[in-house]
């Protein structure tokens, strides 16, 4: 059975233009897709000439369009690594890394403790697992979750009245 597990990290072109996102490892992908809709304005231009892009089906057997090869920078809990992307138009996530990436890099998943390990023992949180197209229900990871540290009043802004 393939599981997809949604975890936090930043992508980009490079170091200095990285958005944070959250990329899904799908351990029923082959390659690494990423959305046209999720990359920024020029990605156009790091597009790698590929003679033949690989053939792509989604998990309903329908054909995802590839528009090419790109490479970006992922940083996520402490690892980072540049990583191939296949551009696709069509897409149920906006990021996939697929059994290619996880093979790689994934040393170890662990769906109870809610967490990724990478191969360099650095390690990330789970934000949702989903399983044969179902998410499980599961409780969010202590260390993904926010805390109000300290109570703030903000001034009211003079421009919109309350």
């Amino acid at each position: 059975m393939y599981r997809q597990y949604t975890i936090p990290a930043a992508l980009g072109l490079d170091e200095a233009q990285m958005r944070l996102m959250t990329p899904t490892l799908d351990t029923g992908a082959g390659p690494s897709i990423i959305r046209v809709d999720a990359l920024r304005k020029g990605w156009e231009r790091r597009l790698h000439p590929r003679p033949h892009l690989p053939h792509i089906l989604d998990a309903n057997k329908n054909h995802i369009s590839a528009r090419g090869m790109i490479t970006l920078r992922l940083s996520s809990g402490g690892f980072a690594t540049d990583v191939d992307f296949v551009v696709g138009k069509r897409l149920a996530v906006p990021v996939l890394l697929g059994t290619s990436f996880i093979n790689r890099h994934v040393e170890a998943l662990y769906p109870r403790r809610q967490r990724v390990r990478w191969s360099t023992d650095a390690s990330v949180p789970i934000l949702s697992c989903t399983a044969r197209g179902k998410r499980e229900r599961r409780r969010s990871p202590r260390d993904a979750t926010v805390r109000l540290a300290q109570r703030r009043v903000l001034p009211r802004d003079p421009v919109r009245p309350c």
